[in-house]
């Protein structure tokens, strides 16, 4: 009996000293548009300047509703094989509010006439908000 009481103090002890943390990614229902922003090896795959915008209002007549507003571009190097991007977003859900801006860049290796292996990187910034 003691030892389960023991047992017990001391489960509820450590789990009063464990804390979660979670945060909120931006939800996309236009995936198919937006693949630059969820891999940065897209950039440039089609061939010249592509510029996208997208409006999500999730909840529509609901206070503080999920918002997200994102706007991308992105072209192939006059080298034929980089490319870069650039993409905005913001995102609203209740009381936070993210900002995001990030830059891709994309490198093309040749495999033969019609294939290629393409290597991209990204690095931006975000700024979060509660209000």
């Amino acid at each position: 009996m003691i030892k389960k009481f023991t047992l017990s103090v001391f489960v509820c002890l450590f789990l009063q000293t464990i804390t979660l943390q979670a945060q909120q990614d931006a939800l996309y229902s236009q995936y198919m548009f937006n693949q630059l922003i969820y891999n940065p090896a897209y950039a440039g795959i089609k061939g010249g300047v592509s510029i996208n915008g997208f409006m999500r209002n999730q909840w529509i007549g609901m206070d503080d509703g999920p918002k997200t507003k994102t706007l991308s571009a992105d072209m192939l190097m006059p080298d034929g094989k980089s490319a870069g991007g650039v993409y905005f977003i913001q995102d609203a859900i209740g009381p936070q509010k993210n900002t995001s801006f990030f830059i891709n860049y994309d490198y093309w290796l040749p495999l033969n006439e019609s294939n290629r292996l393409s290597f991209g990187i990204a690095g931006g910034l975000t700024q979060t908000i509660l209000d």
